[in-house]
């Protein structure tokens, strides 16, 4: 793989005292927002309390969902999404420790971004960390949709994966893009199917479940560009095995 720039930009406040600043900085990202936090929130209750004070006087609704156990289960990120979606939230604060960024980093990705929520459903099901996870999922979905989005992937084979485009047609530099994706991740040592990680085609009805459960709406698709139902998902899974 050639050396490439990528921008991931990601903000972080670090200090003592700077939860006064939980409210502002929310305000500038919406107006509502889904709190995720322990059953038994006890230990957090006065930072919970401070966060939700600082929310409401900055404009922003707080939403409490405080239904996190350790090592959560698929059920309850299910829960936390139907929660954000009925109130319309705008982003997700997780309060606590790993379980609950977890959860609040699940349901972030159920309510917003539907591949990862595939990602989070094979972590939570089959014990896959959420990287490879991903790297199961991501070559074959770029495979599906190619045909759909060839500007993008074209900009991403020539640019990224540095694809010699001298004599080949759009879709055959497109399709080596994502081969040279696959063949970069396979050479780090990242599992790109799902049959490297002891999953088969018989698990895969119990997954689309569990994807349906958290991320379809109610008109029965991933809400995502373009939106894809079920047989759809299937179809990307079988391939990833």
């Amino acid at each position: 793989m050639n050396p490439f720039e990528y921008q991931n930009p990601v903000k972080v406040i670090f200090g003592t005292g700077v939860i006064a600043r939980v409210g502002e900085e929310a305000a500038k990202l919406g107006k509502k927002a889904l709190v995720v936090s322990y059953a038994d929130h006890a230990v957090f209750a006065d930072v919970l309390a401070c966060i939700c004070a600082k929310l409401s006087a900055s404009g922003v609704e707080a939403m409490p969902f405080y239904e996190v156990e350790p090592n959560p289960e698929i059920t309850m990120v299910a829960r936390g999404v139907e929660k954000a979606k009925a109130g319309a939230a705008d982003l997700v604060i997780g309060v606590g420790g790993g379980s609950a960024m977890d959860a609040a980093k699940a349901i972030a990705a159920g309510a917003w971004t539907p591949m990862h929520q595939v990602g989070h459903v094979l972590t939570t099901r089959h014990k896959v960390n959420h990287g490879t996870s991903l790297a199961l999922v991501m070559p074959n979905w770029m495979e599906h949709f190619k045909t759909l989005k060839p500007e993008r992937y074209l900009r991403f084979a020539r640019h990224v994966m540095q694809v010699d485009p001298h004599g080949k047609t759009k879709e055959a530099i497109i399709t080596e893009g994502i081969a040279s994706f696959r063949s970069f991740m396979e050479r780090s040592g990242v599992s790109t199917r799902l049959s490297q990680v002891g999953i088969g085609e018989a698990d895969l009805p119990a997954i689309i479940s569990d994807v349906k459960k958290v991320s379809f709406n109610a008109d029965g698709v991933l809400s995502c560009n373009p939106p894809v139902n079920e047989a759809t998902l299937l179809e990307i899974l079988k391939k990833a095995l």
